[in-house]
């Protein structure tokens, strides 16, 4: 396994899913007070809230809009250790098996809460899709022999007719090669299924875990910081392949509101969330002029858009989400139908560069 017991690197600033919230209320006056990190962190934080109207549905949740049009919620399924059965967020999984114990039919997580969190963090994101939960994990740890057959199992559930997933989200990975895993992976591939997996947290200790070393048929996360940068305990670089890192460092711990997670594991997680957002903009009735719309939630189409909305660190990729948007945005002018026609031409160039 990646030993993605998410690592408490230093104290960095917290990331909180309502910061934005925050921020934005404050008056102008205020806001111009800040400092220069600070005023870059309101930066961000503003285009955050913008990408969050951008895509708001109505109040009933349905995905029924006067301008979207009707269309298929993204489903997502978070392979992990479980999720804890008192999360407020239980009722939001549509399915749950569990891999690891056969025989439990009761939601469980391991002490670290990784599944749970990782699953969180999806909906944080993105909290208009469908949350599928596999349980392949007991511990944090993993002798690299029982789960990976697990984790084909896994997938093969996942993008099964009664789940058909769109995206598989893997906050995890092992040292060594599986062929039965690799199989598995190619099919969910060969069935235009989206897989995101952790780089590993190993830093230059070893190379990128599988299966996200498998880069014809996966999106490989790494890590970066609050403000973009490439994090210190991401694997090396590999040549010939997309170096993608988005945000893992900075998490509060639920358990622990002083301490603070970090970690590929997050990052993932966070990547499927945007990837879930991405795919489900493709879809809505006003954005169907998309170029190769269809071919948005596949890999080449994803890699694409990740592309287009990544800025470089090094040798790496920084995906943010608000990159859809103009650099110098400013809430203020654009209207709603502004950003939204925005964000369709971001992605729909990038749709014109796609393999």
């Amino acid at each position: 396994m990646v030993d993605e017991a998410d690592m408490a690197l230093g104290k960095p600033a917290p990331v909180y899913q309502t910061n934005w919230r925050k921020l934005t209320a404050q008056p102008a006056e205020k806001r111009l007070r800040l400092d220069g990190p600070q005023l870059k962190r309101w930066d961000i934080l503003q285009k955050v809230g913008a990408i969050q109207q951008l895509n708001a549905t109505t109040e009933t949740k349905t995905n029924s809009h006067p301008i979207k049009g009707d269309y298929p919620r993204v489903k997502v399924c978070v392979i992990d250790a479980g999720f804890h059965p008192a999360d407020k967020n239980r009722a939001r999984i549509l399915a749950y098996k569990d891999f690891a114990e056969p025989e439990r039919e009761d939601l469980v997580d391991n002490a670290e809460r990784h599944g749970t969190n990782s699953a969180n963090l999806v909906l944080a994101v993105y909290d208009e899709c469908e949350l599928f939960v596999a349980r392949i994990f007991r511990t944090g740890r993993t002798d690299g022999r029982t789960e990976p057959e697990l984790m084909a199992q896994a997938i093969e559930w996942a993008i099964s007719p009664s789940q058909n997933v769109d995206i598989i989200s893997i906050s995890a990975g092992f040292h060594t090669h599986s062929p039965r895993l690799e199989a598995a992976v190619q099919k969910a591939s060969a069935a235009n299924k989206l897989i995101l997996a952790a780089a590993g947290n190993q830093g230059n200790l070893g190379p990128v875990m599988f299966p996200a070393r498998h880069s014809l048929h996966t999106i490989c996360i790494f890590a970066t910081d609050t403000v973009s940068k490439a994090a210190g305990f991401n694997p090396e670089s590999r040549n010939y392949a997309h170096n993608f890192a988005v945000l893992g460092e900075g998490f509060a711990d639920p358990k622990d509101w002083r301490s603070r997670l970090s970690g590929t594991s997050l990052a993932t997680a966070a990547a499927s969330g945007m990837a879930a957002f991405v795919v489900d903009f493709s879809r809505q009735a006003d954005n169907r002029a998309i170029f190769r719309v269809d071919d948005v939630s596949r890999l080449a189409g994803m890699i694409a858009v990740f592309e287009a909305i990544s800025r470089p660190s090094g040798l790496f990729k920084c995906v943010a989400l608000p990159n859809l948007l103009p650099d110098s945005f400013d809430e203020g002018v654009l209207s709603r139908e502004a950003m939204r026609d925005y964000a369709r031409q971001t992605i729909s160039r990038a749709m014109e560069r796609a393999n």
